[in-house]
Formats: structure tokens, C-alpha cells, sequence
């Protein structure tokens, strides 16, 4: 059939009581609810006879995927005969006609239209129906007509008419329609309103806003008048509705995901409130979002300290207020600039540096977590989310609304307070990682009555109170209290503790988290951004959060830029310097735990403020609380030379560089010179960096089993890294009878003499030859072994006996391979001052590290042989199908594309493709396609297609066998958004 459009002739009869067709066919009703509709008839609205035709236009913008457009009803008396419904269900067009009974007539009803972008624009609809040949006939978009059958007969004559805008029983669309047509055989007189509630006048285009009711909310004039809830507190399309919230965990590795529609990839906004389980890790991931450029926005919080980073180019940094449990962040986007405000305080803006005035295009956006694209992936969030926003669009809302373009890998759960919470299973969350069975919490926490408002809109979960034993103290005075911030509880009148990520043992006493940037990279695997560190491990000192970047650590301090420390009016001033989140004690722990530290000093100089040294005029004290008279690290002098700023009569600069130990300036002494009214001497103090571990420049290698005794006594603990290609040799030993060795690939095990065996497994190979840390510790009588990140405690039945003498090594079943950053008793040793008065041909002072970051390529694993330094080391390819070469070097996936536009290739006398492996690659935009056939001379044949966007199925036939399996794309994913699928 041809297309079709509607032309009417309209009459425009004026009477009194009713409205000129003209006008209301002109006229858009804004319907504000799902309860809203407009009830219209007319005089002239009477089937006469069996060939009238009832035709009805209509046009639409809808704000919701789901309700009803407009309903027809032909009454007879007050019978009514039939029903015809437009509307919208799940995003598809309906069109429907019913019978008396409410049962459908079409021989098929239509719903052959997806509106995927179902709000934006306004769309346009045509309805005939002819009772005498029993059909009806609909267009969409003046497209194509589509004919049904009406399989019964019906008899309209002397029947009325009365149509309804949205519907009388509470599923209306939500928007704007327009009546453009109602008519019989003749052109109509006039209509008037029967019955209408919750609607309005829909403004006339360009200022649709003037009659939109946002409530505190803000119009904004889109396809459609659309309400920006954004900071009222609550939702929905008129912003009457309360905020939507979810609750995020990072055990589920979960995500809500927003792709915004084609169009709409420039956002100028993203808001985000939340609020952090208390008795979880503080810290997660808030935001992260890949843009069309391929770089990576992500927005990164640990103990109220966060930072947002593109790639690893940019970055903010930013505190959230201490004082409120509900936190809120906004990032602004506009052109090359971002700006990112939290809680309300100071407004921090970096420039994007890109070619493009608007650079800034979204792909997509998680909030609360990161998607798993890699090995390494930050922790999510832990707790309540609402308020999520990308521009006007309420991600939450639209998640629970059904939006396909926003997605969880887990369903998500409001955050309600008639919600029951469910209590995590501590035990069972922590077993794995820790190793020990820590007290469960069933039973000990009840809910209680909490008025607690998310934000301004949705309750958070029901507070909990932890009921103790009144006769028994949670923590006695014996010093084996809950340590590390740990939850002290009684249960069966025994005191447990509850403790925090990161920590373990009977008390909490063992820490497993990384010492510096250095480690979270190295071992625990922990991505660049605000981290968490323990400089003295189970030590007395506080946890730290500071900004890692490629394994360095960075701590800034208080002090400004060119602060005046000479001048001629100050007496003699003292300017303590604060590193941020760091005390003197825990700066000084620091550079112990690193193998280099430096720190660089700036200072101006004008009117004579002369530095002098030579006089102790200025003094800087250090955080190993020594006082030095320089800048650098030679006494009297800036740097290597002498200062300009040294004499009265001088103006000009100086820079010094302090290098480890001697480094973290805590405190500046400057002595006024009387003489010297006019001097001006401006200081500034840059950030202390410290990179790589301690003893990371002083290893020592085992080409052979050897045995090395220790002049040192295992007291409290002993940890040392490793690498090797071996997998079975005794570390270290003491003479009391503890032994650590590698028992296979994947585990490590401590014994103690003959009656007990800890074992840890690693998740990643031990004789892969990269480093690993190894970490034996006792503490109350609990032995705690780790690899990287991988803990392990275990309880001792009696006490341990003293361990006495440490042995590195053995002489028959030693290890073979590199040791370095040997720590015995928290004190960091160098292995070569150690091992120098030793000789023995099987041990060496250097361990050279042969596969450099560009060796191996594409991925591959490069491995050493540690026996024989002179030997090359080898490059094992991650997927040996497809990368090839010695160094990996070649990737089919890399070699030069073919693009078909309805063509093909084909390959003959190719014997080995019904028996051999096949590798290949493509990228599409097609749903569906044929990718690959093959065959025999027997006609056994091979096929592999795209079946649909989400599904590639295989086909094989031998002989009369003939079988298909079918693999499905992830949630959210599809095989045909021109991205490369590997087959």
C-alpha cells in the first residue's frame, strides 16, 4: 500500500456553549498525572448509516514509555459498543479495538512501532475505522497504512462518540496531545468538554514552559517543557515525587549505568548525593565515565579525602565536610573546563586541554562504582546513593522506571527506611581474605525508630543500636582491647571484635594495608588516586590517605606559596609546617618506608633578606626532628653551590633539593636582622614525593641453594619480597623452628617444627618472576602470614617458644632467586651491608631486572631466568592464538582491516578450517549478518553469523548432524555499536 495522509476539512460553526473546531484542534492538552484526562463530545458526532468512516488524528509527546494516548467509545443509549486505545506500552505503539466486554476485535493487534527515544519529539497518528468492510487502518509518522480485520461484526448506527484524551481509569501518558481530528462522513460543527482533571494547556511551541507547573523545580524548554528536579529533593515529571535512592555495595560489583542517547553526549552537569556505611570501608568510586575520545573521568573518595582524574593527566583534589553524614558533588562541564564542587564548598576548575571547544562527549556514566575493564579496579561505594543526575535526567528515576539506556549488573534495592536492612554476614564476607573466622553479628543488632532523611527526599536504612552484656566490659584493662577503630561486642559472654577493612586478628591488631604508593600499586593492586596507607603497618600510628600516582607518594603541606619569613618589621618567627592527613612522627615513618624521598625548596630574595646559613639566621627543622642551616643536602649551601641569597647586599633566588633521610620540613626558624629594614625574603615549601620501597636498590640474588645466617633475632615480625621462576624453596628460617617456603605456583606456607602448617594461596603465580611481599607476623599469640594483598591468621593452641636466629635461605632445599626490602622487627635492613663479609659464588649483590616495560608486548608475560643472569629472558604471549613473535610483537588484531559493503572474500583449498582453531575479529552496525562460512566436499559445512544485536551463533553440520550454540552479549552490551568483537 501507498502512504497516507490525513487531510480534514473542518467546519468552524461558532456556538456558545462549546469551542471552535479550529481552536481546540489547534490546541495542545498538557495531561500533568497519570490520573489526568479531558472527556470531549459533539452534537455532530452521531454514526447515520453503515458507510460513515470514523476518522481520528492525533499527535503526542510523551514524557513516560508507558499509558494511554486517547481512547474512542461509540455508545449506544448507554451501552457502550466499542473501544478504540492508542497508547504506549513499554515503549511500543499500540493500537487496539474492543468489544463491549472489553475483548479485542483486531484479527492482530498492532504494536509495530519501538519508540526507543520515546521523549524526544512529538510524534503523529491516523485511526479510519469501516464498519461496513470491518476494518481498521492506522498510520504512524504518515508512513505506510497498516490494515487490520475486525473479526466480528458491529453495528455503530445511531451510536455517539466521545473521546478521551489520556484515560478515565488513571494509566495516562504523561504530556502533551493534540487533537487534530474527529469526523464522520461531514465535517463537524463544534465540541465541548464533558469531563477533564489534572490537565492544562500545553503552551504554544517556544514557550511551553509558561504554563508547566515544576513545582520547586526549574522548566526547561526541551523537545517538550521538561522539569529539572536537580536540588529540590525530590522526582518525577512535574518534581512531586520523592527521590529515588539505591544501595550500593562493592561485594557486588555492581554498577548504575547511564549511556546518554545520540544527541545528548555533551552533559554540562553530573550530581551525585550519598551517604557511607558506617561500619564499612570508608572510600570508593563516585563517579567514573568514559568519554568518546576514550579517556576516562573518575572521581575517587577515601576517608573524606578525594580527587577527580582524567586518565592519569588531570586532577582535582577536594575534602568533603567532616561534619555531615550526606555528602553531594556536582561536576560542571562547560566547553574545555570542568569544575567540581562538594558539600557546598569551594568551587576547584581545571582546563581539559583538547582540540575542541565541547571535547567533553559522554559514552558512558557509572555512578557509585566503576566497570570491571581491567585487572585493576577501584573499590565501589559502600551505601545509599540518590540524587544521581546527568543534566535533567534522574538516572535513578529512569532505572526504576525501565530506561534502556540506564542498567545495573545487579538489581538494585531502595534505601528506605520500612526497608529491613540486610546484615552483612561478616564472617562469610571476610573468611576468604583474611583467613579466620571473625564474629558473626546475627542476632546483636536491632532496628530502631529513625526519622534519618537522605538528603531531602528518601529515608536512609533504620539505624542500628549493638546491645552489650552490662556485667561483663567489652574491653578489659589486661591491653588487649579492639584496636584499629575496631566494633567491640559480647557475645555468649565473650568479647569479639568487629573489625574494619583492612585489618584482622583477634584484637584487629594486623594490618594488611599498603605501607606507600608504592606497595598499594605493586602488590595490593590498588589503582592511582586518594589511597589509604599505614606508614608503620601494625604499628601505634594512625592510617594516612594520600594521592598516589604510578607508585610515588605525594603529601602536600599548609604552607603558602612565598611566605614572608624575612622582613623588617617581624621579630623572630617560628612557621610550623602540617602535611596533610600526616603527623611529624608519621612523615618521618614515611621516608624510613621509602627507598627515596625529596622534597624542593624555594626562596626569593630582595632588600638583603640574606638566607645566611653561615650564621644559623635561618634554620629548618626536619621530621627526624634535626635542625639543618641549608637548602639541600650540603651544610651552608643551596643545592650544590653556594646561595645567592646569602649576603645583605644580594637580591635574587635559590633552589634546594632535600633528598632522603635528611627530608620533610616541618618547622622554619628566621632570626630578624635589625640592620635591615627594607629586606623581603619569601619562602616556598613544595610537596615531599617518596618512590619505590626501602631496599629496593640493595637485593641480593641466589643462583643456588645457599644458606645465610643472620646476626638477628625474630621477635615480633619479618617480611621481605621475593621473585623467582621457581615454585618450591625455603625464604628463611629461624633456629626455634618457623620456616617459610614456597610450596607450589600459588601457595606459600609457614610451619613451626613439625605439628603446624599455615598455608596461603595466591591468586596470581609465585614463579612468575615478578616481585611478591611476604609478611610472618606474631602478635597475642596469632600467627599472620600474607602474600601481596592475600591474608591468612592463624590462632596458636599454647604459646610460641622463643624463634630466635633468622637464616635466609637453605642448603639443600633453598630458594633460588632475588630478595630485597628485608624488614625484621619493623626495621628495614640493607641486604648488602648484611651479606658483605659473606662469600659464596651462588650469592650475588644485584638482581637486574631484564624485562623492562617494553619488552614483552601486547600484554604478554616476560619471564626471567634467575640461574643464569646472562641468559634473555622470554616473552609468553597472553593469548598465544593470537599474538605471535618473540616479543609478542604480533597481534592479528592489529593488522590492516577489510570492510564489506555487501561483498565477500573467499579463500580456497583451505583443508584445515573444519578441524583447526579460527581467530577472527569484526565490527558492526548491522543486526543481523552472515560473518563466516566454510565447507568440505562433503558439504559439511561450518557457519558463524550475527543472529541478532545482542546474539552470534555458530552452526556446524557433519554429515546428518547438525548443531548451533549461541553466545548472548552482557547486560547492557551489544555486538553491534562498531566496536570490535573478538571471535
Amino acid at each position: 500500500m501507498g502512504k497516507i495522509l490525513l487531510f480534514l476539512i473542518l467546519g468552524s460553526v461558532t456556538i456558545c456553549s462549546a469551542e471552535k473546531n479550529e481552536e481546540f484542534f489547534s490546541k495542545k492538552t498538557y495531561i500533568k498525572s497519570r490520573d489526568g484526562f479531558m472527556k470531549l463530545g459533539s452534537d455532530e458526532w452521531i454514526v447515520k448509516n453503515d458507510n460513515d468512516q470514523i476518522i481520528i488524528g492525533a499527535r503526542f509527546s510523551s514524557k513516560l514509555k508507558s499509558g494511554s494516548i486517547l481512547r474512542l467509545h461509540a455508545i449506544n443509549g448507554e451501552k457502550k459498543i466499542i473501544e478504540l486505545r492508542l497508547g504506549l506500552n513499554e515503549s511500543d505503539l499500540f493500537v487496539d479495538l474492543r468489544d463491549q466486554n472489553g475483548m479485542s476485535i483486531l484479527s492482530l493487534p498492532f504494536a509495530d512501532h519501538n519508540l526507543k527515544e520515546w521523549t524526544n519529539g512529538e510524534k503523529s497518528i491516523g485511526v479510519r475505522i469501516k464498519p461496513s468492510t470491518r476494518e481498521l487502518i492506522y498510520s504512524f509518522e504518515n508512513d505506510m497504512e497498516m490494515v487490520a480485520k475486525v473479526n466480528k461484526p458491529i453495528d455503530l448506527i445511531d451510536s455517539r462518540l466521545e473521546v478521551i484524551l489520556g484515560s478515565d481509569d488513571g494509566s495516562s501518558l504523561v504530556g502533551c496531545i493534540t487533537l487534530v481530528s474527529v469526523t464522520l462522513s461531514s465535517p463537524l460543527a463544534s465540541i465541548y468538554t464533558i469531563a477533564q482533571s489534572d490537565t492544562q494547556s500545553c503552551a504554544v511551541q517556544g514557550n511551553e514552559c509558561a504554563e508547566m507547573n515544576c513545582g520547586e523545580g526549574i522548566c526547561k524548554e526541551l523537545e517538550t517543557a521538561t522539569c529539572d528536579c536537580f536540588g529540590t529533593g525530590k522526582a518525577g515529571v512535574n518534581c512531586r515525587s520523592d527521590v529515588p535512592s539505591a544501595r550500593i555495595s562493592s561485594s557486588m560489583d555492581g554498577t548504575l549505568e547511564y549511556r546518554p542517547l545520540p544527541g545528548e553526549e555533551t552533559i554540562h552537569r553530573l550530581g551525585l548525593s550519598f551517604r557511607m556505611d558506617e561500619n564499612e570501608d570508608r572510600q570508593g568510586v563516585l563517579l567514573s565515565a568514559r568519554l568518546q575520545s576514550k579517556k576516562r573521568i573518575t572521581v575517587y573518595v577515601v576517608e573524606g579525602k578525594g580527587s577527580l582524574q582524567m586518565d592519569n593527566d588531570l586532577s582535582i583534589q577536594f575534602d568533603l565536610d567532616s561534619s555531615l553524614k550526606d555528602h553531594s558533588l556536582v561536576l560542571y562541564i562547560e566547553g574545555k573546563w570542568m569544575t567540581l564542587q562538594a558539600d557546598g564548598m569551594e568551587e576547584k576548575r581545571i582546563d581539559v586541554d583538547c582540540g575542541e571547544e565541547y571535547c567533553i562527549q559522554f559514552e558512558e556514566i557509572h555512578f557509585g562504582a566503576e566497570p570491571q575493564t581491567s585487572e585493576v579496579t577501584r573499590i565501589g561505594l559502600n551505601g545509599c546513593i540518590w540524587e544521581t543526575y546527568a543534566d535533567h535526567h534522574n538516572i535513578l528515576s529512569m532505572y526504576y522506571d525501565g530506561h534502556p539506556r540506564v542498567s545495573s549488573s545487579h538489581k538494585l534495592e531502595r534505601c528506605n527506611g520500612d526497608k529491613e536492612v540486610t546484615v552483612v554476614d561478616v564472617q562469610d564476607q571476610f573468611i576468604s581474605l583474611m583467613g579466620q573466622s571473625l564474629p558473626q553479628i546475627h542476632g546483636l543488632l536491632e532496628e530502631e525508630s529513625s526519622d534519618s532523611i537522605i538528603g531531602m527526599g528518601a529515608s536512609l536504612l533504620p539505624s542500628k543500636r549493638t546491645h552489650h552484656t552490662p556485667s561483663l566490659p567489652c574491653n578489659n584493662s589486661v591491653g588487649d582491647s579492639c584496636r584499629n577503630g575496631a566494633t567491640c561486642i559480647i557475645r555468649n559472654s565473650t568479647r569479639q571484635c568487629l573489625c574494619p577493612h583492612g585489618f584482622s586478628g583477634s584484637g584487629c591488631e594486623f594490618s594488611s594495608i599498603p605501607r606507600n604508593c608504592a606497595e598499594a600499586r605493586d602488590f595490593y593492586r590498588i589503582p592511582d588516586g586518594p589511597t589509604l596507607i599505614d606508614v608503620d603497618g601494625s604499628g601505634p600510628l594512625p592510617l594516612s590517605v594520600v594521592d598516589c600516582k604510578n607508585g610515588i607518594t605525594t603529601i602536600i603541606n599548609d604552607m603558602p606559596e612565598r611566605t614572608v619569613v624575612h622582613d623588617g618589621i617581624e621579630q623572630h618567627s617560628q612557621f610550623v609546617i602540617s602535611y596533610r592527613d600526616f603527623t611529624p612522627q608519621q612523615v618521618a615513618m614515611l621516608v624510613m618506608e621509602s627507598e627515596k624521598c625529596t622534597q624542593q625548596v624555594h626562596y626569593e630574595c630582595s632588600g638583603g633578606a640574606a638566607l645566611g646559613f653561615e650564621r644559623s639566621k635561618t634554620q629548618l627543622t626536619l621530621a627526624g626532628n634535626r635542625t639543618v642551616t641549608r637548602m639541600g643536602n650540603i651544610d651552608k649551601k643551596c643545592g650544590q653551590a653556594r646561595c645567592q641569597c646569602e649576603t645583605e647586599k644580594s637580591d635574587g633566588m635559590d633552589d634546594g633539593l632535600f633528598e632522603s633521610p635528611d627530608v620533610g620540613i616541618t618547622k622554619i626558624l628566621a632570626f630578624r636582622d635589625h640592620k635591615i629594614p627594607n629586606q623581603n625574603g619569601q619562602i616556598s615549601v613544595r610537596p615531599l614525593v617518596c618512590s619505590s620501597h626501602p631496599g629496593s636498590l640493595t637485593p641480593i640474588r641466589f643462583s643456588a641453594p645457599v644458606l645465610i645466617t643472620l646476626d638477628r633475632q625474630f621477635e615480633r615480625d619479618i617480611s621481605v619480597q621475593f621473585r623467582t621462576s621457581s615454585s618450591s624453596g625455603v625464604i628463611f628460617s629461624t633456629s626455634g623452628g618457623l620456616t617459610l617456603r614456597i610450596k607450589s605456583q600459588y601457595s606459600l606456607s609457614v610451619s613451626i617444627g613439625s605439628s603446624k602448617e599455615v598455608t596461603v594461596q595466591s591468586p596470581i603465580r609465585l614463579n612468575n618472576t615478578a616481585w611478591h611481599l611476604v609478611i610472618v607476623e606474631v602478635i597475642n599469640n596469632q600467627l599472620r602470614l600474607s602474600v601481596d594483598s592475600v591474608v591468612i591468621i592463624e590462632s596458636m593452641e599454647s604459646d610460641l617458644p622463643p624463634l630466635g636466629e633468622i637464616n635466609l635461605g637453605d642448603p639443600i632445599n633453598g630458594f633460588i632467586g632475588c630478595l630485597r626490602s628485608l624488614r625484621i622487627n619493623n626495621e628495614v635492613i640493607n641486604l648488602h651491608v648484611l651479606t658483605k663479609e659473606i662469600e659464596n659464588s651462588e650469592l650475588h649483590d644485584s638482581c637486574p631486572d631484564k624485562c623492562h616495560s617494553d619488552l614483552c608486548k601486547n600484554e604478554a608475560e616476560c619471564l626471567e631466568n634467575l640461574e643464569d643472569p646472562s641468559a634473555e629472558p622470554v616473552c609468553v604471549c597472553k593469548v598465544p592464538e593470537i599474538q605471535q613473535g618473540a616479543n609478542c610483537e604480533i597481534d592479528i588484531n592489529k593488522t590492516p582491516p577489510v570492510s564489506f559493503h555487501g561483498g565477500h572474500l573467499k579463500y580456497e583449498d583451505l583443508r584445515w578450517t573444519l578441524e583447526g582453531e579460527i581467530v577472527l575479529s569484526f565490527r558492526t552496525d548491522q543486526q543481523q549478518g552472515l560473518i563466516l562460512f566454510t565447507h568440505d566436499h562433503l558439504n559439511n559445512f561450518l557457519q558463524l553469523h550475527l543472529a541478532s544485536e545482542i546474539s552470534v551463533t555458530l552452526t556446524l553440520n557433519n554429515e546428518e548432524d547438525v548443531s548451533a550454540c549461541s553466545v548472548e552479549a552482557e547486560a547492557g552490551e551489544e555486538y553491534s555499536d562498531m566496536e570490535w568483537v573478538q571471535v
